[in-house]
């Protein structure tokens, strides 16, 4: 559980963090930066959550393959996630770039951050099929439980191209916004690419036969687990019904003693200490 409760914990931080950290140089350009970069943060959930779900339904269908033992059907849903993904991306890409002049003012009503915003549309359009298609063939390989190699590819390409870059177009050239976005484009497209090389380059074969051994050993280990338990509840139930007959044996014991007791007692005090009483029926001699 932790071993891939880790990696995912590691990568969802480590995704926030990058964008808020970009907000941190937005904030050194102007105030009007900063809360331009703070809606276009918005847009990007939005087209982040368009694809998603895709990415999901393809791990969870990549993974099963993987369990049951068919490496090729488990490759052929992967490439079809992505070939999904890509159409989709570009199909919401071209929606969101139409409508460039109608949305920063449904978004904002100053108008310095409105010509922001239509300036950054084109850059964002180009990276949502980047970063799309990143999150998609990071699914992927998490679905071969390669999670460490997915979040550590994601890492490298944040901390050594994303924010080296932010810090160069912001701090030190004093670029506009479109240096961020470029610089965010340029690490989301480095990541996909990483991520898509390391799926082409798979061994679906030997992954789908560790994933199987992996299932076995916890499926064995379930096993015991109930069978130990089983065998020490019919324990203690035999060890309690042995104990109850026992307590039942002493009582009886018990009684047929004080029973006898009283039966010998009695005899005695017939035999020794009583008199026989004169019937009434029978007149006294004279």
């Amino acid at each position: 559980l932790f071993k891939t409760a880790l990696p995912l914990a590691f990568g969802s931080l480590l995704g926030y963090a990058e964008w808020e950290v970009m907000t941190v140089f937005a904030a050194v350009l102007g105030p009007a930066e900063a809360a331009t970069w703070a809606i276009l943060g918005f847009c990007w959930d939005i087209f982040e959550s368009t694809t998603e779900a895709i990415g999901d339904a393809g791990e969870v269908r990549c993974a099963y393959q993987m369990g049951k033992g068919r490496p090729v059907t488990a490759k052929l849903a992967a490439y079809k996630t992505i070939f999904i993904a890509f159409i989709v991306t570009v199909l919401f890409s071209g929606i969101f770039l139409s409508l460039k002049d109608v949305l920063p003012p449904l978004l904002t009503t100053d108008p310095t951050i409105q010509g922001m915003l239509a300036e950054l549309f084109p850059l964002i359009a180009v990276g949502n099929v980047a970063m799309n298609i990143g999150m998609v063939c990071w699914a992927l390989v998490g679905a071969q439980n390669r999670y460490y190699l997915a979040t550590s590819i994601a890492a490298v390409s944040s901390l050594l191209v994303t924010v080296p870059l932010g810090v160069m177009m912001s701090v030190w050239l004093r670029i506009d916004l479109q240096g961020l976005a470029f610089a965010v484009v340029t690490g989301d497209t480095l990541t996909a690419t990483l991520l898509t090389v390391v799926l082409l380059m798979s061994d679906w074969e030997k992954l789908s036969t560790k994933i199987q051994a992996m299932v076995a050993a916890e499926a064995e280990e379930d096993s015991d687990d109930s069978s130990s338990s089983s065998s020490s509840s019919s324990s203690s139930s035999s060890s309690s019904s042995s104990s109850s007959s026992s307590r039942s044996f002493k009582r009886l014991d018990s009684k047929d003693y004080d029973a006898a007791i009283t039966t010998s007692s009695e005899s005695k005090s017939m035999s020794v200490g009583s008199k026989p009483t004169p019937d009434a029926r029978i007149p006294p001699i004279l």
